[in-house]
Order: C-alpha cells, then structure tokens, then sequence
C-alpha cells in the first residue's frame, strides 16, 4: 500500500496534463484532490483574468484595479459553484487578493484572529479553523491563487505540501494555457491556407505562437 497519498494525487495530476483532459477538468481534480488529502472543507483556484462583472461584482467598492482580477476557476468540498460571492476577487483584496498582488504565500490556524476574513459570523457557522494560500507562479508569471480550508488545525509540514500541490498546478495551467493557444494558431493557420488562392507550396510548414 502507498503510505504517501499526496504522492499519488501529485502523479494523477501530472498524468492527467499528458492526457485529453481540459485545463478546467485538470484544475478541478488538483482542488478535489486538496479536499481529499489535506482532509479540507473546501479547495478553490483562481486565475487571473481581464476585470470583467465590475458593475455586478460584490467587491467592487474595494478594487482598485479594473483591468485585472481574479476569476473562480474550480471548487470542491463544501462550496462547488464557481459563480458565488467569490466568483471574482480584486487585486490586493482580503486574503485571495493579496496573496497574488504579494506573490507570497499565507497560512493560519486562527481565521478567527484574521482580520482579513470579515465574516465572522460565517466562520462560527462553518466551524472553519485553517488556511492555507499560495500563488500559482510560473517562471516569474503570476497566473493566480490556490487556497483550501480547513475544521482542523493544519501542521507546518502540510502548510508546504500545499504548495507544492500549487507548484503542480502552476505547471498544468501554463502548459494547458499554451498548448491550447497553439492548437487555435494550428486551426487558424490550416484555415487560412485552405482558402482558395492561399494554399502554400510548403504543406509542412505550420506557425508557432510565440508562448
């Protein structure tokens, strides 16, 4: 029997970047996977995107940054909907937000003590006790957050696994992100030489995007 769980879930989400699966499908087995190992009340990704939803956007008073934003991108555990009052989260706002705004992780055994969790009221309800926060970060880039939560108090040595749980999903999202981007210049280069009068007399030859 493998004593090393973690080590398992770390090889599925390798094998599962090799495979068919979409970047979506990918991300929501790293948070389901978080849930499962770390024995967490819920696991989340988010992704940095264009500021979009601002007039909706429940954080909107406290942003200041309306060009980017943090987009839910996968759930699990207690909260499985990517399109609740989390769906978007400014830059530099509450936990989420200043985790990619400083690029430095934060975990914590007292959400009770943190004053960047305002509701109070849904920490007693939930019973929630422990964080643990790292940016997703790709040779310098900050490509967003992933964060779980926890009813127990979490050991220092489980703090880092997360991260490295982050790492995995830092290198999934970016070589999903750029093999998906090349297979769209593929499709647009294969289109437009398929148009009449635009065939090449070089077929072999297919664009690279640049990553």
């Amino acid at each position: 029997m493998n004593e090393n769980p973690r080590s398992d879930s770390l090889e599925r989400i390798a094998l599962e970047m090799t495979s068919t699966l979409g970047l979506s499908d990918v991300l929501s087995s790293i948070t389901r996977g978080l849930v499962e190992d770390f024995d967490a009340a819920f696991a989340r990704i988010w992704l940095l995107g264009p500021g979009d939803r601002c007039d909706v956007c429940q954080m909107a008073d406290i942003c200041a940054n309306r060009d980017q934003c943090l987009h839910l991108t996968a759930s699990a555990g207690m909260y499985t909907s990517i399109d609740g009052e989390h769906r978007r989260v400014p830059l530099g706002a509450r936990k989420i937000g200043h985790i990619a705004l400083s690029e430095g992780s934060l975990s914590t055994n007292d959400l009770m003590g943190d004053e960047r969790v305002p509701n109070k009221a849904w920490l007693r309800e939930t019973g929630l006790r422990s964080f643990a926060g790292h940016p997703l970060i790709f040779q310098e880039e900050t490509l967003g957050v992933l964060a779980l939560f926890s009813h127990r108090a979490m050991e220092r040595d489980e703090f880092a696994r997360v991260g490295v749980f982050a790492n995995q999903a830092a290198v999934a999202i970016k070589t999903l992100s750029s093999s998906k981007r090349w297979n769209r210049a593929a499709r647009a280069t294969s289109s437009y030489c398929n148009q009449p009068g635009r065939g090449s007399t070089d077929s072999t030859r297919t664009a690279i995007p640049r990553s």
